[in-house]
């Protein structure tokens, strides 16, 4: 099998890329510009091209079995008007000119990587399924659902290739980036003071994971045309995710606990007189929201129809994730 994958330079990309080669598939990469070798464990063929240039996509799909697609701006808070056009042209135009492109080439299969932020907040409700109903908070998420929806529209008419679509929990592993970055930092400093009880909720995926319920659905006849969320098969509050996170630095996980609403407050206000003042300071509201926020979403559909088993729980994930992890 010959595989391109899209974004193989960022989080997800090397291990997904490594684990190909592990299993004899041929693989491309879409790279925009050079790249740091080291980061595959065999030399990989490269292609250069960018998903949102049309034009630039058709050579790299040649000989192509399946796509992966990864490439995507990832969550940011509070983006300018600027970054919400990059936004829409490399998340949702990007993903319709790979879509097009790999019709094109007849590729078998293309896999997207969408996220369960799709579904926007869970707290009161039970964890969502693939057919509960999409309620994105954020820019991120909302470019992911116009994306699925274009795709799948290119797709539907093309019987000789289909499209997976997996809504990804959240991803951890080794390359650790974004939110759980910070937390770890802030854990392993004594930095971190959970607000609220912590019993808010979490839906996780050891990358290890991940990577093989991607090529999974990349290889199985019965994943076409299918969506899929992707965890590890368990829902996971806050606190437990603490705990697993400073048992594999070696730290305690932290005693002191704010209060929720006051903190909410207080860091509302202190939005208001940053953004009076004019001073460049993260929108700490926002922060505090995504602490608290619950996020709960079920995995038994992959696991029921493919037979996918998770090999990572969160205590054995974060260990793997945090070996190497500066102490």
């Amino acid at each position: 099998m010959r595989a391109l994958v899209t974004g193989a330079t960022g989080m997800i990309g090397p291990a997904l890329v490594n684990q190909l080669l592990a299993k004899e598939w041929k693989v491309r990469i879409l790279v925009r510009r050079s790249f740091v070798p080291e980061l595959f464990t065999t030399s990989v063929e490269s292609a250069i091209g960018d998903v949102a240039v049309p034009q630039s996509l058709q050579p790299a799909m040649e000989g192509v079995d399946i796509v992966f697609h990864l490439a995507a701006k990832l969550h940011l808070n509070d983006p300018s008007s600027d970054q919400v056009q990059e936004y829409r042209r490399v998340n949702h135009d990007g993903a319709i000119n790979v879509a097009q492109a790999a019709i094109a080439a007849k590729v078998k299969r293309m896999v997207h990587f969408s996220t369960i932020s799709v579904y926007g907040p869970s707290i009161g409700l039970d964890p969502f399924t693939e057919t509960s109903p999409l309620n994105p908070q954020s820019l991120y998420a909302e470019t992911k659902i116009q994306s699925e929806e274009g795709i799948r529209t290119i797709f539907k008419d093309n019987p000789r290739s289909s499209v997976v679509v997996l809504r990804l929990a959240a991803v951890y592993g080794p390359r650790l980036q974004g939110n759980y970055r910070t937390l770890v930092k802030a854990l392993q400093r004594g930095l971190f003071w959970p607000v609220g009880n912590g019993q808010n909720r979490r839906t996780m995926i050891y990358i290890d994971d991940l990577v093989r319920a991607a090529i999974l659905t990349a290889e199985h006849p019965a994943a076409a045309d299918s969506i899929f969320n992707v965890t590890d098969g368990r829902i996971h509050t806050l606190n437990e995710v603490m705990i697993a996170i400073t048992q594999a630095l070696g730290k305690k996980p932290p005693l002191l606990r704010l209060p929720r609403r006051p903190v909410q407050k207080i860091a509302a206000l202190a939005d208001h007189l940053t953004e009076t003042l004019r001073l460049p300071t993260p929108r700490l509201r926002l922060l505090v929201d995504k602490v608290v926020e619950d996020v709960a979403a079920s995995g038994d559909k992959l696991c029921r129809q493919l037979s996918f088993r998770p090999q990572y729980d969160i205590e054995q994930g974060w260990l793997a994730a945090l070996k190497t992890w500066e102490k």
